[in-house]
């Protein structure tokens, strides 16, 4: 597959604010929720995922939407989705296994929470931050939402904690129901 060019910041922008968003409408297509769980639900989803691929199921897939450890699984499946390639009429990616799997696999094995928190009580850094540069440097490597593929449309839901509702996070846009229209999702890294 062949690399999406971005669109232009202006154009991000226009698209941000076309966007409506209608809670009751269905969309067609297939749609995987990815659940939470830590290390735990990261590696169960690469697991369904993989067996997902086998079945030529995964490349056929619409959006899909993640909370906590199903989040880590689909943001490093949405990191490497535009190095999968089908293989053939079975619809399955080929090198699923090297390029998904194995990946996932290595980043169980490590371990940085101990040390990341014990260097979070430094007084320049904290926890989150250290964590955060630990699954960048291990698996996310600077990707941002603005670098992940358009389609399937990847959907990283967390709570707000000003409202205690559901926000969620996706290429296009950031929001919750009560807290206005979405905005345009920041470049940051995931």
């Amino acid at each position: 597959m062949t690399e999406a060019l971005p669109a232009s910041p202006s154009r991000v922008v226009e698209q941000a604010n076309e966007f409506t968003w209608d809670a009751n409408a269905l969309e067609p297509g297939i749609a995987l929720a990815l659940s939470g769980g830590g290390f735990r639900a990261m590696l169960f989803h690469a697991g369904a995922l993989m067996r997902l691929n086998e079945l030529g199921i995964l490349s056929r897939v619409a959006r899909i939407s993640s909370v906590s450890g199903g989040s880590i699984a689909a943001g490093y499946l949405a990191c490497v989705w535009n190095q999968l390639e089908i293989l053939d009429a079975s619809h399955a990616f080929g090198q699923f296994q090297e390029r998904y799997v194995v990946p996932i696999l290595r980043f169980s094995r490590e371990k940085i929470d101990i040390g990341d928190i014990l260097t979070g009580l430094l007084p320049w850094t904290s926890a989150a931050e250290e964590v955060a540069a630990s699954y960048d440097r291990s698996l996310f490597h600077n990707i941002s939402l603005q670098n992940i593929p358009d389609k399937p449309r990847f959907v990283f839901c967390a709570t707000n904690i000003q409202t205690g509702v559901l926000w969620r996070f996706s290429k296009p846009y950031a929001g919750d129901l009560c807290g206005g229209p979405p905005r345009q999702a920041e470049p940051a890294a995931f």
